[in-house]
């Protein structure tokens, strides 16, 4: 939980601070992305985004998450695929939610069967737009 509202903290900040140089005066709307990848409780990061978005020195009107799918590429074959397209145990999935990095050791390229792939999308919290009022 800690993990959650210490990313939000993070996230509110800099909306603040990109608010603040632009001598906006509030946020109409911020879109963020949250990888399918990445460790997070996302109603507890919710929650905390609300809560801290209430003391924010500046008005932040709406905020909207966008789940984004995890897209990997093997650097064997080119092939692109998502998470939807292997079998992964259900048990791997939660180990997976914990440590990303783990799923380098329960997925293989679905075209050649290579250890060998990169994580193109669907890693980490972004900001993907923030809409202001000047």
């Amino acid at each position: 939980m800690v993990h959650e509202w210490s990313l939000a903290e993070a996230v509110i900040d800099t909306i603040v601070e990109h608010a603040r140089e632009i001598n906006a005066k509030c946020v109409k709307k911020a879109v963020l992305g949250i990888g399918e990848l990445q460790s997070i409780d996302v109603e507890v990061f919710k929650i905390a985004l609300d809560a801290l978005r209430e003391t924010s020195e500046t008005k932040i009107e709406e905020l909207v998450i966008e789940l984004e799918e995890a897209l990997l590429a093997c650097r064997s074959c080119g092939a692109k695929w998502t998470l939807k397209d292997v079998s992964l145990l259900e048990e791997h999935r939660e180990v997976v939610h914990f440590v990303p990095e783990l799923l380098l050791a329960y997925v293989r390229c679905p075209t050649c069967g290579s250890p060998d792939y990169d994580v193109v999308e669907g890693r980490g919290v972004v900001i993907k737009s923030i809409e202001v009022v000047a």
